[in-house]
Parts: structure tokens; C-alpha cells; sequence
């Protein structure tokens, strides 16, 4: 019954981010076209209400339905304006940090583990930062800095184990995009794709294979 509820909820809160930032975008000229725009929601609120009914289903917690489908909806924000711009805001990140700690401190005073749930969210989030960070030095700028911070953030969502397989699945996820790209020529071996496309792919998956 949970996931009914918040399945449908997610889907709005999404729909509200994702006007609320076409609303401030500066220059629409950049778009792809409106119609793209529809179809990329419908699929995504689909898939953010059945992912919500799956885990719901699987008798999952309902602190961890609402940390999974509040990361998922940031996530799906970020894709967009990776795939616009080519750079995630700091501003996004940051509310982000500030809304998981409230989170966190709620999760904690209700269940009465404060300590454990901020040392795992702690943990995730230097495990996230350190693994990408040396990622982002291996390859010589492949990787921008407001992608060490999403993949930062989503370990402080989700944990150090989770933020490991969510980068896994990530980069299969883009490798084999990648591949795709320059066998139809649409971009040679050199050039970069925006990130947080695949770190919502890539969380996506990880949620489902875990439930």
C-alpha cells in the first residue's frame, strides 16, 4: 500500500522539479524539443512509480523507499542538465547534502540508531568522493568535479557497498553506450559523455537487482 502511495507522489514531485527547472532554464534554445522533453518524463515517472511498487512489494522499509525515490528524482534532474550543459551545479549538490542530513537525523531520532545511519551515510559519501576523485586523475579530466560530488552524494544516500555497485553498473552501462555511439559514428573514442545519465541508469539497476 506504501509504494501505491508514494509511487504516485514521486512521479509529481518529479514533475514539479522538472518544470520548476525548465522555468529558470536560460537559454531554451539549447532543447531538444518539447515532445522529447514528455516522452523522457513519462518514461522516467513509469519508471519511478514501478520501482517504488517493487520495492514496496519486496517489504521494504519506508525510510529506504523515500531515500531511494528522493536520490532517483535528483538523479533524473541532474541527467537533464548534464545532457543540456555538460555540468551539474553546486547548488543542486548542496541542497541535496543539506536535505539528506535532515534525513539522516530523522531516520536517526525515529529508529534510534543516529550514529549508525550517519556512519554509514558518512562513509558512503568518502567512498564515493575518494573512488571518483581518483578516477577523475586517471583520466586526465574524463571525469569533471560535479561528478565526483553526485557520485559523492549518492554514497551519502545510500551507503560505501551500494555506491561501489552503483559505479560498476554505471560504467558498464556507459561503455556500452559508448560503443554504440562510435559504431553508428556519432562520436569518436575521444570524445566524453555527460555522467549522471548513467549514475541514474546505474542506481536504477542497483535498486532493482537488490529487491
Amino acid at each position: 500500500m506504501t509504494g501505491m502511495i508514494i509511487g504516485p507522489a514521486a512521479a509529481i514531485v518529479s514533475t514539479a522539479a522538472f518544470i520548476r527547472f525548465k522555468d529558470t532554464e536560460e537559454d531554451d534554445s539549447k532543447l531538444n524539443g518539447r515532445t522529447l522533453d514528455i516522452v523522457a518524463f513519462i518514461v522516467y515517472a513509469l519508471l519511478d512509480v514501478f520501482t517504488v511498487v517493487l520495492m514496496d512489494r519486496a517489504g521494504t522499509g519506508i525510510f529506504c523507499i523515500v531515500n531511494s525515490v528522493i536520490l532517483l528524482n535528483f538523479l533524473f534532474l541532474l541527467a537533464v542538465i548534464d545532457i543540456r550543459h555538460r555540468s551539474i551545479p553546486n547548488r543542486y549538490i548542496l541542497f541535496m547534502l543539506v536535505l539528506r542530513t535532515a534525513m539522516i537525523a530523522v531516520q536517526g531520532v525515529i529508529t534510534h540508531s543516529f550514529v549508525a545511519v550517519l556512519m554509514k551515510s558518512l562513509l558512503g559519501l568518502l567512498t564515493g568522493v575518494f573512488l571518483l576523485g581518483v578516477i577523475a586523475l586517471v583520466s586526465k579530466k574524463g571525469l569533471g568535479s560535479g561528478d565526483v560530488k553526485m557520485y559523492g552524494l549518492t554514497g551519502y544516500f545510500f551507503g560505501a557497498v551500494a555506491i561501489l555497485d552503483i559505479l560498476i553498473y554505471s560504467t558498464l552501462l556507459c561503455a556500452v553506450c559508448g560503443i554504440a555511439l562510435i559504431v553508428l559514428k556519432k562520436c569518436t573514442a575521444k570524445d566524453f559523455l555527460p555522467m549522471a545519465p548513467f549514475a541514474f541508469a546505474g542506481t536504477m539497476v542497483y535498486i532493482w537487482l537488490s529487491f
